[in-house]
């Protein structure tokens, strides 16, 4: 949380909003004010990159940049400057960050930022730095919006789970077929109907299911794992699904 008030407000409501909990409120690597941030981050200098044309900040002192970053959850007295750098820092230590604001002084670090987030009622020059305007004003709607996000990509991988399957029990149908009889298994009209099952059918029953809410996770002792850049589309779970089914 990065805010221009009192640390002493920002403390209170980063315990209410569940950022802090009451034992790191005390803590100066925890909470600090933005002054303290830029000492604590070491030395940097604001270039241009060459290939972009984008600002770039090169800090001096990356391991102290990144142990900054680790622990770091709120700033206050926060200028437009310690956003920038926190959203820098952030990008320069391998992270992926959303930024959200209102303001036209957030407008830098919103275009920094991967993702930037403003509000129905922010000016227009704020919307224009963003890549998502969330036009009902409630800053719940983020969270909404990255919820629906995994489960769409969830159900992404089960629609690919379901296709891979159907695809190498036909192809593989199809080949012995025509390798040991001469002739292939399906006529048209077939084919056809399997693909009308595999590809529409499936995405239209796979691809819509429902967000799981958090009482069902918490039953079933599941909890929906932030999804990392480095992930690859396929998992060696998906393939154990995949390659037993098609074989039977």
């Amino acid at each position: 949380m990065v805010s221009g008030d009192h640390i002493e407000t920002c403390r209170d409501v980063a315990v209410q909003a569940g950022i802090i909990t009451k034992d790191e409120r005390q803590s100066d690597n925890i909470v600090m004010l933005g002054a303290s941030f830029r000492q604590a981050i070491g030395d940097y200098h604001v270039g241009v990159d060459e290939a972009t044309g984008d600002r770039e900040v090169i800090f001096e002192e990356k391991n102290k940049m990144k142990a900054v970053i680790k622990t770091i959850k709120v700033i206050a007295r926060a200028t437009d400057e310690d956003k920038n750098l926190l959203v820098a820092a952030i990008k320069g230590s391998g992270g992926y960050i959303l930024m959200s604001g209102d303001g036209i002084n957030d407008t830098e670090a919103l275009a920094l930022a991967h993702v930037g987030v403003s509000m129905g009622s922010s000016c227009q020059v704020t919307k224009d730095a963003s890549d998502l305007v969330i036009m009902d004003n409630d800053i719940k709607s983020i969270y909404l919006s990255i919820m629906w996000g995994r489960t769409i990509y969830e159900n992404v991988r089960k629609f690919i789970q379901f296709q891979m399957t159907m695809n190498i029990a036909v192809i593989t149908l199809v080949c012995i077929s025509v390798m040991v009889i001469g002739l292939p298994p399906f006529n048209v009209i077939h084919l056809l109907w399997m693909n009308l099952v595999m590809d529409v059918l499936a995405a239209i029953s796979i691809c819509t299911e429902p967000f799981d809410s958090d009482e069902k996770r918490e039953s079933e002792n599941y909890k929906l794992r932030r999804i990392s850049k480095s992930d690859t589309l396929f998992t060696s779970f998906m393939w154990r699904n995949i390659l037993p089914m098609a074989f039977f």
